[in-house]
């Protein structure tokens, strides 16, 4: 088989770029987590070019039927609905 090879040079750089990619997004994360701890306990930001700031997501509760149909599935849930706590008794 002859033609182009894959040169030893291309396979160093592709290795010194996995490993340089690897350190930094370790170092990304190490710096995400302790910006996020530093917002989480009030601290303010430096003012200057770049802000930070917590995404706040509003959570609406589950209502309760799905949440049992969910984990214990529509029998279940059907037979609590009818006979209230008595099902509850006689299945566990």
């Amino acid at each position: 088989m002859t033609g182009v090879r894959i040169t030893q040079q291309e396979l160093r750089e592709i290795f010194d770029l996995q490993r340089e990619v690897s350190e930094k997004a370790k170092r990304l994360e190490e710096l995400k987590s302790s910006v996020k701890a530093l917002l989480l306990a009030k601290m303010a930001v430096e003012f200057g070019r770049f802000d930070a700031q917590l995404l706040r997501r509003i959570a609406r509760h589950v209502p309760w039927k799905q949440a049992v149909i969910e984990g214990l599935g529509v029998t279940f849930a059907d037979a609590f609905r009818t006979h209230g706590k008595k099902i509850l008794l006689t299945m566990y």
